[in-house]
């Protein structure tokens, strides 16, 4: 006689309540995240490719010529440093994207932190005379009254009883 072995269900718990815009901010940063990590990675590969086979860079007829090694170095290390830092951007971004897809308060409160110093920067852009600043004074300033104001969003990540 045999014994039936019940097999389990990798059916995934899909909270059908986020909000939608957690699910907008949540996407966007997905997609945001995974192109400055495809670019960290294309920085390296293309340093890689100059430390493996050195070729000339392009560069204006009269630059002298007694500077184009030092140049190459140089933009070979810069390469070199720009793609670690976009490739470590992008892992801590995505990660933050799915802490605010998973209702988690530490990414909404990331956000906010983050979001609030960008409208300080804004704000100092404005007063300089960068007046295209207010575009992005207005977004921040719905994102901010959004993670702090809307109750769906306050239930979502755990600050109100459900």
């Amino acid at each position: 006689m045999k014994k039936s072995v019940k097999k389990p269900k990798l059916v995934r718990k899909v909270n059908k309540n986020i909000p939608i815009g957690v699910i907008i901010l949540s996407v966007l940063g997905y997609i945001l995240f995974t192109i400055i990590l495809v670019l960290g990675v294309v920085s390296l590969v293309v340093a890689l490719k100059y430390i493996i086979s050195p070729g000339p860079i392009p560069l204006p007829p009269n630059f002298p010529p007694q500077f184009i090694n030092l140049f190459t170095n140089y933009f070979v290390q810069l390469f070199i440093v720009i793609g670690f830092v976009f490739i470590i951007i992008g892992i801590i971004g995505i990660s933050v994207s799915r802490g605010l897809w998973k209702g988690r308060n530490w990414a909404r409160i990331l956000i906010l932190v983050l979001t609030v110093l960008s409208t300080i920067s804004n704000l100092i852009a404005l007063f300089t005379g960068k007046f295209s600043s207010i575009i992005s004074l207005a977004i921040n300033g719905i994102i901010i009254w959004y993670l702090l104001a809307s109750k769906e969003v306050q239930k979502y990540f755990g600050e109100l009883k459900k």
